[in-house]
């Protein structure tokens, strides 16, 4: 019988792919196409196998999208598959041919550098690498026509976590890879796109003479990133700038400091190579004051970290870049039709910050779902002029536009986007953003898929948030991420917006996420609130039961036998067959 493709995971809510792509713990052990799937599943692990299915059903999601009639993919890394023996990657050019690709293999270079390459040459593209993740962390990112793939549509995650399954339960036969692969040099794009965009004047009369600290966590962004400064007239000092085996991010990059604040001071515990070394540098007298650049893995995130007079270290995130960027438009900046410019923050950025751009009258402010792809989708709704947009989150992920021909590029650049906000400073008169509250919960190691709404958990969960809050709670949906428990905050009696709570799955790792983002003033209020529910929410969490893999299997088969075109079913343990239900499916 003929069914749709996604027809089971639209319906029950389910797909591979977290906030970034899929990723996981690394393992190269060779399993059937069947136990990848499940090892995945259930422990989150990325195995040859997996990725050699994920990527031959690219194939099938293609012939869905813009790009049905082009038969070539780019390819690129971080890096850590390449010193840890290429078996991944071998997988995934494997599956990408078996698709009948023909695979552009660019080799170690920054996402965005990838990206830009695949919009300038009018190809798909996908990148291996897990971000800011350890070394023993692999994934893959894509994208169609320069976005990230987004849940639902024919060439969304659904439709492509359907054909997966497919491949992996109908198919069984590995296909014999028809496509070729072919090498192609574009290490001078990584400047190429930063000479576009920036004003090198200022920013050789910025650097020039001034100790940089630079940190690139052992990425992509290694060679390219010293080349560009050191261009720039910056002293530059390397600090995690040695890609090897199991060396990327160990100990160094955003990743290893996002935690620890922005107020840095004088030492801290957690303080990572970079941090040491520009703390206990002692500039010389009219010497200009030192910084440090730190990026991730892939180079799409970025912090500044600044030394005052006193010699106090401050981490300059993404919220903070932003902030200094949208000081730097000008007003030929503004949307023609609305006059007005659009930021775009997500939920985790700093509360107080989306309150003081939104205070700003020609700044219209949205906040959406965790994901750069929904800080691009922000932007296509609201019909942007070019240069009218920046999107931010508070992790170092901040993206403008940058003209690629007749299209744009709208993906994270962590080189492109410290220079940028570095632009701004250089020209003084310049304000920085004064930091809320933001007060943060994990639970790690918990079943991610059977945390979702209309779960007993969650419904547990709702009771305790709601029921102990001191404060007038607000719950919101959002449609981006219906598994995210989201509430708006205000104060009594007059019932003022003061922040808001959300309770979230990390998409790039096993963890479950309670955070409260408010005002200064409250933050008190908010600590005594999470000291007692804390235990009650653990206890809820603890108990969360994981997914049954056999369960699955038979979901699939009694949506594949169920067939119908365009119809929704629910399964549920132990059903004889498919519940058809109205609308969109839930669990």
């Amino acid at each position: 019988m003929k069914y749709d493709a996604g027809l089971l995971f639209s319906s029950c809510a389910y797909k591979f792919q977290g906030t970034d792509g899929v990723r996981g713990l690394i393992s190269h052990e060779q399993v059937s196409s069947r136990k990848a799937i499940q090892r995945y599943i259930q422990n989150r692990i990325i195995s040859p196998e997996f990725l050699r299915l994920y990527a031959f059903s690219l194939g099938g999601i293609m012939d869905m999208s813009s790009m049905a009639s082009i038969n070539e993919i780019m390819f690129a890394e971080d890096g850590r598959d390449y010193y840890g023996g290429g078996y991944l990657k071998k997988a995934v050019m494997t599956g990408l041919r078996e698709a009948g690709f023909n695979v552009i293999d660019i080799g170690i270079v920054p996402t965005p550098v990838l990206v830009y390459e695949s919009v300038k040459q009018g190809c798909p593209a996908v990148m291996l690498t897990a971000s800011h993740n350890p070394a023993e962390y692999n994934g893959l990112k894509v994208f169609i026509d320069g976005r990230k793939l987004y849940p639902d549509g024919a060439s969304g995650e659904y439709a492509l976590t359907h054909k997966i399954f497919h491949a992996a339960f109908s198919l069984g036969k590995k296909r014999h890879p028809v496509g070729t692969v072919r090498e192609q040099d574009v290490r001078g794009s990584a400047h190429e796109i930063l000479d576009a965009m920036l004003n090198r004047k200022t920013l050789v009369y910025f650097f020039s003479g001034r100790r940089v600290f630079l940190d690139t966590a052992n990425g992509a962004y290694s060679t390219f990133a010293q080349e560009y400064l050191r261009d720039l007239g910056a002293d530059v000092i390397l600090s995690a700038c040695e890609p090897g085996k199991n060396r990327i991010n160990l100990d160094c990059g955003v990743g290893a400091i996002e935690d620890l604040g922005t107020e840095l001071g004088h030492s801290g515990e957690g303080w990572t190579d970079v941090l040491k070394a520009l703390h206990s540098y002692v500039p010389k007298t009219r010497e200009k004051q030192p910084l440090a650049i730190v990026l991730d893995g892939d180079g799409d995130r970025v912090f500044l970290v600044q030394k005052d007079e006193n010699g106090a270290l401050r981490l300059l995130d993404g919220d903070m870049l932003a902030f200094l960027i949208v000081q730097g438009h000008k007003g030929e900046y503004k949307n023609k039709e609305s006059k007005k410019r659009l930021l775009v923050c997500t939920v985790e950025s700093d509360y107080a910050f989306s309150f003081a751009i939104s205070s700003k009258n020609d700044w219209i402010v949205d906040v959406v779902c965790v994901g750069d792809r929904w800080l691009v989708d922000s932007f296509a709704r609201h019909g942007a002029a070019q240069s009218s947009f920046v999107g931010c989150e508070r992790t170092g992920h901040v993206i403008v536009p940058v003209p690629v021909g007749s299209s744009l590029l709208l993906t994270g650049n962590g080189m492109l986007t410290v220079l940028l906000a570095i632009q701004t400073m250089a020209t003084g008169n310049v304000t920085f953003f004064s930091s809320g509250s933001i007060i943060r919960n994990v639970w790690r190691n918990i079943p991610l898929e059977d945390f979702a709404r209309d779960t007993e958990s969650w419904e547990r969960a709702l009771d305790v948030l709601t029921k102990c809050n001191p404060f007038s709670c607000k719950e919101i949906l959002k449609e981006q991420e219906p598994d995210m428990m989201f509430f708006e905050l205000s104060s009594p009696p007059k019932n003022n917006p003061i922040g808001i709570m959300f309770m979230r799955k990390s998409g790039t790792e096993p963890k479950i996420t309670l955070t409260i983002s408010l005002l200064q003033e409250y933050e008190k209020m908010a600590r005594i609130f999470i000291q007692g529910t804390y235990d009650r929410l653990t206890s809820i969490l603890s108990n969360i039961q994981p997914i049954d893999m056999e369960h699955a299997r038979e979901q699939y088969e009694h949506c594949r036998q169920a067939g119908g075109e365009g119809l929704k079913y629910n399964c549920g343990p132990g059903d004889s067959g498919c519940k058809k239900i109205k609308g969109k499916g839930g669990r």
